[in-house]
């Protein structure tokens, strides 16, 4: 069976044997009535299982780096 897969921009096909297949699961359509810009206004707004940045900075900062 040759399987598309995305990469990157592109795709790549992968030829897997089909008796190495158990089952295919197709993910669900998304419909999502926000743009871009308010989907990560709102993830920044409410992080998870983190302080917001603006409770990491502090006035007179220039620079945050956080890693998780």
């Amino acid at each position: 069976m040759k399987i598309s897969l995305k990469y990157a921009k592109t795709k790549q096909i992968a030829e897997i044997p089909e008796s190495h297949i158990q089952e295919i699961i197709e993910g669900n359509s998304v419909v999502n009535s926000k743009t871009e810009e308010q989907i990560i206004d709102e993830a920044l707004a409410n992080p998870i299982d983190s302080p917001k940045i603006s409770d990491l900075i502090h006035p007179g900062e220039k620079n945050l780096c956080r890693y998780s």
